[in-house]
């Protein structure tokens, strides 16, 4: 039988007192609490965004002699199964977050710099200290990840933001997938031409992988148009790459089976 374990905490029901006037159970007996975190130091040092578990265990962020380091704890019995904190320059400039998990692998993003763990042992398979002017973000499905380094430059000399994509277990730079069809508007104020607000990646029936993204044209008045497109990575070809979205600087959304959900407060 699996387990996945989505709380910091295990606990335990024997032993808890029910409150039948507010039908709230008091006093939960923790089944274990292991001393890791140094919350004066690192009062948040989690994976931001993702409950990480491999097996009955479950990966947390704690502190050691002032340094940021992750644990894999045992969920049944509270033990440390390994330790780590392999980050370039041999310390953390931040907390890990954007993770990508495929199987026993997963891939964290720290800054500017990008890790992929074996999580049956704590071990680093790569890490890759990306340029200064990259601050990736990660998104990923099955053995891709997919990546958005802030800005390139378009054939204008304009920045705008791209897509790349790499394999999980290749050690190598990522390879660039496509710029979103920007117009040739530009904004002097921010220094861009276009950005990727946001992306979304699934499967489609047929199995395909699609890459769902809102992004955002700005234009020399300084307004900044939302547009939704939708590329089928598979087969390396738009699906639709130009839809107008009703909203100025960009909006929340979520991919739930064939329809998106916007909202946002300048729809």
């Amino acid at each position: 039988m699996k387990y996945r374990l989505i709380l910091i905490l295990v606990i335990c029901l024997l032993g808890c007192e029910k409150d039948n006037s507010i039908n709230t159970i008091r006093n939960l007996k923790a089944e274990w609490m292991p001393n890791i975190l140094d919350t004066e130091k690192f009062p948040r040092t989690g994976i931001k965004g993702a409950s990480i578990t491999y097996g009955r265990s479950v990966l947390f962020g704690g502190g050691e002699n002032g340094e940021l380091v992750y644990y894999m704890i045992n969920g049944e019995t509270g033990e440390t199964e390994w330790k780590w904190n392999d980050f370039i320059d041999g310390k953390a400039d931040w907390r890990l977050y954007q993770v990508h998990q495929y199987d026993k692998y997963m891939i964290a993003q720290e800054g500017r710099r990008n890790y992929c763990l074996d999580l049956s042992n704590g071990t680093t398979v790569w890490k890759k200290n990306l340029p200064d002017d990259y601050g990736s973000l990660v998104w990923g499905i099955d053995e891709y990840y997919f990546i958005k380094p802030p800005w390139l430059k378009d054939s204008l000399g304009h920045n705008i933001a791209a897509i790349y994509y790499g394999k999980v277990l290749e050690d190598k730079p990522e390879e660039f997938l496509l710029f979103p069809p920007y117009d040739d508007g530009y904004y002097e104020a921010v220094g861009t031409s276009g950005t990727i607000n946001n992306m979304h990646i699934f499967k489609s029936v047929d199995g395909d992988i699609l890459i769902n993204m809102l992004y955002i044209d700005f234009t020399e008045n300084g307004s900044a148009d939302s547009y939704l497109g939708l590329y089928n990575f598979t087969k390396r070809e738009w699906i639709y790459d130009r839809k107008r979205v009703i909203s100025n600087g960009g909006a929340n959304y979520y991919v739930y089976e064939d329809k998106v959900y916007l909202g946002g407060t300048n729809l």
